[in-house]
């Protein structure tokens, strides 16, 4: 005999199963990005990746901090911000610092790649609150391509 599961999570009656939601649901992006910014090399991080294969996050870098690092790490910190963020080095030394960061939580929460943006996000562009929060929907939004890089779809 079916049995009929009311599931909270998806709002609907199932027969015979409850239907998990994404795996992103699961997730609590500002528990992450609170890990993040112990970063000395992270301003600005912006967890993404809802419906998607894996988290990722939007990077803006302590660029002053980074470049110092970079430096005493021996890696080329020439360039503008906009070239930084394209150079696989830098974006594998910031990479690293998140990784670390995450590596205690549930293997579904942990970071596992990053995207470097080259500006802070403004109240000006949208993408932020008057109180400064982030308006996750338009980040999803502005950047598609890049949550798809480093996400999956």
């Amino acid at each position: 005999m079916e049995r009929w599961i009311r599931s909270l999570v998806a709002g609907g009656l199932h027969q015979g199963h409850v239907e998990k939601p994404e795996f992103f649901e699961y997730v609590a992006p500002l528990q992450v990005e609170s890990l993040l910014k112990q970063s000395p090399l992270i301003s600005q991080p912006v967890v993404v990746g809802s419906g998607r294969k894996q988290v990722g996050v939007l990077i803006v870098p302590d660029w002053e901090a980074l470049k110092e690092v970079l430096k005493e790490e021996k890696i080329d910190a020439t360039g503008s911000r906009e070239e930084l963020c394209e150079n696989p080095q830098v974006i594998k030394r910031v990479q690293r610092d998140a990784v670390e960061l995450t590596r205690e939580l549930n293997d579904y929460e942990r970071v596992k790649r990053v995207y470097l943006l080259p500006r802070e996000f403004s109240i000006d562009k949208g993408e932020m609150t008057p109180t400064l929060k982030i308006k996750r929907g338009v980040i999803d939004e502005k950047y598609e391509e890049a949550i798809d890089e480093i996400c999956g779809s």
